[in-house]
């Protein structure tokens, strides 16, 4: 029994095998953006100058998603240049890692490098991680090995957010 919450959700993913535990991750790791140096530098706007403080937050947020779009399609053409497709599996997804419905090519307590595609409040992500397969008699439970802060965050909030739909709908089917 995992100690996290999972919910069940249609998400885009490939699992690649890993053939050498050596292999550099197909796609690496962002560095930190540029509206979040930015933010550091107008954090120190004074309070005098709030309006300028404002005007400065709201751009910065519209750089954001302009870096958070650059960056999910620099990392789809990087797969798509790999040979890699993304394709639809119903799964159900916590913090820990994930349960497919299907049996792959995979052995047992092999290595893979997941490639997710996450929509998080609007905002589409793409996370490339190492995990681990623990084959099941119906299915396959792929266990995230390493996982930073930042990309376990997005799971948790995709979890929840899942769930609030889920929610929602049956609020909505018993009105």
């Amino acid at each position: 029994m995992s100690e996290y919450h999972h919910v069940r959700a249609v998400v885009q993913l490939a699992l690649i095998p890993i053939e050498d535990p050596e292999q550099i991750p197909l796609l690496p790791a962002r560095g930190t953006p540029l509206a979040d140096r930015a933010r550091a530098v107008a954090a120190r706007v004074g309070r005098a100058q709030l309006e300028v403080r404002d005007a400065l937050w709201a751009a910065m947020d519209a750089v954001a998603g302009l870096e958070r779009t650059v960056d999910r399609l620099t990392r789809t053409l990087a797969l798509r240049d790999a040979g890699i497709e993304l394709a639809s599996e119903l799964i159900s997804i916590g913090a820990d890692g994930f349960d497919l419905q299907r049996t792959g090519p995979w052995i047992d307590g092999q290595e893979v490098t997941v490639h997710l595609a996450l929509d998080v409040r609007d905002v589409p992500h793409l996370l490339s991680v190492r995990a681990r397969v623990e084959q099941r008699p119906a299915g396959a439970h792929i266990h995230f090995c390493d996982l930073r802060g930042e990309e376990r965050d997005l799971i948790v909030a995709f979890v929840f957010q899942q769930e609030a739909k889920e929610r929602r709908r049956a609020l909505d089917a018993h009105r």
